[in-house]
């Protein structure tokens, strides 16, 4: 019995459906890790730099999220290449994240770095764990999603993969016409 062979859309679907999956398993153990307090470098003394560190990098990340949502909106050259679903299902933390950062500028960064009453644990690493489970699930959805519907840019980078080979066989059977 021969095996059916994939064809090069189905290949890529699957490749990038698996990466996806492979992160979305890397969130949720880094999330279990951070809830679980067994990797919290904030509760370390002298570790303040790491909540600075965190704080503005995630204010970045933050507002370039928007960015390129806004950048997805306004540009159809853009809204051609990229899903909009996926910039839409990370505004929430976006969002979550610019309430978090301003709070803990307000408030001072101390402040998220102390244990919360009756638990050993801070409101730094509850909400690094809620990042990483929701990174975990919005990869999950477009893990699925994207193997049912190919972002624009994965088909296309097909496309051009099939021109360039059909391209080369074109070449190499001309260049065999002449010996």
């Amino acid at each position: 019995m021969k095996k059916k062979k994939l064809d090069d859309i189905t290949k890529a679907k699957l490749i990038y459906s698996g990466e996806l999956l492979v992160f979305s398993i890397l969130f949720i153990v880094l999330g279990i890790l951070k809830i679980n307090n067994i990797m919290n470098l904030s509760r370390k003394e002298g570790a303040t730099w790491y909540t600075y560190f965190f704080v503005i990098l995630t204010l970045l990340g933050g507002t370039w999220f928007v960015a390129d949502f806004i950048w997805a909106l306004v540009s159809k050259k853009r809204r051609k290449k990229v899903s909009l679903i996926d910039k839409i299902i990370l505004l929430p933390s976006s969002l979550a994240t610019f309430v978090f950062d301003i709070y803990a500028f307000s408030t001072g960064i101390e402040n998220i770095r102390k244990p919360l009453e009756n638990i050993n644990n801070n409101l730094l690493n509850f909400y690094t764990s809620f990042l990483f489970f929701y990174f975990a699930l919005v990869y999950i959805f477009q893990a699925i999603y994207h193997y049912k519907y190919p972002i624009p840019l994965l088909l296309e980078e097909i496309e051009k993969e099939k021109e360039l080979k059909e391209n080369n066989q074109e070449e190499n059977n001309t260049e065999k016409e002449k010996k």
